[in-house]
């Protein structure tokens, strides 16, 4: 029996638990989070130690992209089994799930947006519970986490995992004010004291202390989960389960920051009352898009036991449709050593098995499997497409004309450098394949790998 009392912000623990030696799986999820504020990930505005530590032990995919724009959607994706597009065609399938083999092990689900919670009930086996509020001078991401531990602990035996949930950047930003002012130097203007998340257009004539002073608080909020992060892992090893245990780090959609004008997003109403039904979608900010990839490309890092001494980076594209099974085959395989495809055994499959997927990440590009060469999502107003070479996004109403906007990859991350017009035949291209995908996905999903088993070449870098 090991007594834990791990103290974070103003609340003691004190939990007791039986040394665990099977395979477990603590994932935690984060609206808001993305990978312009993680340093793994080139982030230079804030610091993230911790989080950056244990990227370099852990496998990090370094094309995560949404499916959608709401974070029902991805919640769902996560959790069903199936992208967005290939839900919104085929109706409830709630009754399927099991059959397709995602996440088929009982767990923990807490979090703290009410949204989540019925949608959580709706797809999960196991306890799904909203957090209690957090207690003064204590961040509500620390209290989430720590309620979670709370929960989880006693009911390992039971519970092989645990799904944290939080709502980050898309909550109050109660950072400690000082972790703002930490990203200024002598003589920069005091970043804003407002917690309320901004929402702001910003053009040229925008005074870019303000853009400024907005990330300065955004980044503060990444500063609180990497401070937290350092605890959780802690905790791990103290209660001996860090050996055995699938640790994961995903962003739900990311935060913009200016980078295409617009600094924040304001969620659909419905977001504010009830959950929506899986084919209902976000609705743009005026005229500003919400599939760039500030919005769309968020961390993905995870950490299998003590499996990585040293971290291995996933370029294959992946998105929140792919998590679960990942999570299943941990827990199935009891954290044995991975398996490795012989004369005798059949090869492992990356959209299901986390042995798989982490075989790709020695794979040159046109070897990945046909699963993983494209991501694609859309808010129902536009479509974005991204392969390995280039990033492309559309109004739904223009498809059909020269309209669209165009970014060679991966050079160009942010997409700012727009390039229609040097390379029209690619714009049409990418519809070409985004059309064939989809109907692939929605009438035969199993021949989906297949469809783009032969990618044409172009796609896979610009010309230079």
């Amino acid at each position: 029996m090991a007594r834990w009392s791990l103290g974070f912000g103003s609340k003691p623990i004190n939990v007791h638990s039986d040394s665990v030696q099977h395979a477990t799986a603590l994932i935690v999820t984060i609206e808001g989070l993305g990978t312009n504020l993680i340093g793994a990930y080139g982030n230079s505005l804030c610091p993230t130690p911790r989080l950056d530590r244990f990227a370099s032990r852990s496998l990090i995919a370094d094309q995560h992209w949404m499916d959608g724009c709401h974070p029902s959607e991805i919640l769902t994706s996560m959790w069903s089994g199936r992208h967005q597009s290939e839900r919104s065609h085929t109706g409830d399938i709630s009754k399927t799930i099991k059959a397709r083999g995602t996440l088929r092990s009982p767990g923990l689900f807490i979090s703290d947006s009410p949204i989540a919670i019925p949608i959580a009930q709706r797809w999960l086996e196991g306890e799904a519970f909203l957090s209690s509020p957090s207690t003064p001078g204590e961040t509500k991401f620390a209290s989430l986490v720590q309620q979670g531990l709370e929960q989880w602990i006693p009911k390992l035996e039971s519970y092989p995992w645990l799904w944290i949930h939080s709502r980050g950047l898309l909550s109050d930003w109660d950072a400690p004010y000082e972790y703002r002012c930490a990203m200024c130097d002598e003589g920069d203007p005091l970043p804003p004291r407002d917690t309320n998340p901004p929402i702001l257009t910003i053009d040229e004539g925008t005074d870019p202390d303000v853009a400024f002073g907005w990330a300065c608080g955004a980044g503060a909020q990444a500063m609180v989960i990497d401070e937290v992060w350092e605890w959780l892992e802690s905790a791990l090893q103290e209660l001996g389960l860090a050996e055995h245990c699938l640790l994961g780090l995903a962003g739900v959609l990311g935060y913009p920051l200016g980078e295409h004008g617009q600094i924040g997003w304001r969620p659909h109403t419905s977001e504010q009352s009830s959950a929506p039904k899986p084919e209902q979608r976000w609705k743009r900010v005026g005229t500003q898009s919400q599939l760039f990839a500030e919005h769309l490309h968020t961390p993905l890092i995870l950490r299998p036991g003590g499996r990585l001494p040293l971290g291995l980076r996933l370029a294959p594209f992946v998105q929140p449709h792919h998590m679960a099974s990942w999570i299943e085959s941990w827990i199935e395989s009891d954290a044995m050593p991975p398996a490795r495809p012989s004369d005798t055994t059949v090869d492992l499959d990356p959209c299901r098995d986390l042995d798989g997927l982490m075989e790709l990440s020695g794979l040159r590009p046109e070897s990945w499997p046909g699963s993983h060469r494209l991501a694609f999502a859309s808010d129902g107003a536009q479509n974005a497409i991204m392969v390995p070479g280039w990033s492309a996004l559309w109004d739904i109403a223009d498809e059909e004309d020269s309209h669209g906007e165009l970014f060679a990859m991966p050079d160009d991350r942010w997409q700012q450098n727009e390039i229609r017009s040097r390379a029209p035949d690619i714009l049409r291209g990418l519809r070409q394949l985004k059309n064939d995908w989809l109907q692939t996905l929605r009438t035969n999903p199993s021949e989906v790998s297949s469809v783009l088993g032969t990618m044409d070449e172009s796609f896979w870098r610009p010309d230079r």
